[in-house]
């Protein structure tokens, strides 16, 4: 979704203006132009953070803040986004932008130990989220708003107090936007919100994506309650993100036409072990070897970015081999900065090897892969 439509044009912002006289802050509407909006919206922001109660216990939150807060009467999520990245920006404005882009550079340089793939077509390539909905719905069709937003509520609450992650009322904030903005939407808008906004909260810095990539490369049941709910949401985000607006004619013609001409290509830097590098030496080129990654995985587009984490390993993507899209997605409209140009991977995603080039830089080997297409395509 593109959020410049928002963003150019005038906004009429709430400014809050507090008197002198008076006690109790009063809040008057001030139409502001464009290029000023964002000024008075932060300033109203940052007001509205000092004087509402940020109830933490089992997600309560105060009901003048429910009824100030909420006032552009709009539901669609980039007018969602742009009201949290403007609170991001109050809660941040002294952060120069190199710290700002740690939040990515953290994402880019987490471990991807690779897996073996025997076990995977019954798990749709990831037993933890799997398991989870198996356990809890049994199904996807089974899986409603109400009942995922409130176990999602209490793991998320249970994982940051567990790690006593500060940024945790961030994470509340965002959810709160999303159940009131959802309110008075059909089911299946609803659902598409919440997966998208649980995509802005992976972007955000904080214990998610951590405990949760690392909850899914160990496959620790022990987080299914806690982690399962996010994991799902994430995983089904990517899944649906090419389908919701291809019609079955076109994914008629993606099946019969599965080669595409243009690659899409991403990078990854990594840290992989000697014998791990050994294997991928011997698969160069043998399409029946293929590895996979168990946790979501963020890739850039931006080479030099890439290149700046890992110690012995680039990989070079190509995701547009297949016409199927169904495994990865650009999540930089929804992304807390724009600007990271981050494709996500869902985690099971297998890929095989090109070409393996030792010595492409001094100590970094060049590891050209392709995605294969996913165990299940909808037609």
């Amino acid at each position: 979704m593109d959020l410049s439509v928002i963003n150019s044009s005038p906004l009429s912002v709430q400014a809050t203006i507090v008197s002198p006289v008076v006690s109790n802050e009063s809040e008057e509407l001030a139409t502001s132009p464009g290029n000023n909006s964002n000024q008075v919206e932060r300033a109203a922001v940052h007001r509205r953070r000092n004087t509402h109660n940020r109830a933490m216990n089992r997600y309560e939150v105060s009901s003048s803040r429910g009824e100030n807060w909420h006032s552009w009467n709009s539901l669609r999520l980039p007018y969602i986004l742009h009201q949290l990245r403007v609170i991001n920006e109050v809660t941040i404005d002294a952060e120069s932008n190199n710290n700002r882009m740690l939040r990515f550079q953290d994402r880019l340089d987490c471990s991807l130990p690779t897996e073996s793939v025997s076990n995977d077509t019954p798990y749709h390539g990831n037993i933890f989220i799997m398991d989870w909905l198996l356990q809890t719905f049994k199904t996807p069709a089974k899986v409603t708003f109400d009942r995922i937003f409130k176990l999602l509520i209490e793991g998320i609450q249970k994982e940051g107090e567990m790690h006593g992650d500060p940024n945790l009322h961030n994470l509340f904030d965002i959810l709160w936007h999303i159940e009131q903005n959802a309110s008075s939407l059909s089911e299946t808008k609803r659902m598409a919100l919440l997966r998208e906004g649980c995509i802005y909260m992976y972007t955000e810095a904080s214990f998610l994506y951590r405990e949760t990539n690392e909850a899914l490369r160990v496959n620790d049941k022990s987080k299914l309650k806690t982690l399962g709910p996010f994991c799902f949401l994430l995983y089904d985000y990517i899944g649906r993100n090419s389908s919701d607006n291809v019609s079955k004619l076109d994914r008629l013609r993606q099946t019969l036409h599965f080669k595409k001409k243009n690659p899409l290509i991403v990078y990854r830097g990594d840290i992989v072990l000697a014998q791990k590098l050994k294997e991928y030496r011997e698969a160069a080129g043998n399409d029946k070897k293929c590895f996979k990654w168990s946790c979501f995985v963020s890739t850039s587009a931006d080479i030099d970015k890439a290149l700046k984490f890992g110690k012995n390993v680039l990989y070079e993507m190509d995701l547009g081999r297949y016409r199927w899209n169904d495994q990865f997605a650009n999540i930089s409209h929804l992304s807390v900065f724009e600007t990271e140009n981050e494709t996500l991977l869902q985690p099971g995603v297998r890929f095989c090897i090109d070409t393996f080039e030792e010595n492409w830089r001094a100590d970094r080997a060049l590891v050209r892969i392709h995605i294969l297409p996913s165990y299940v395509q909808k037609v």
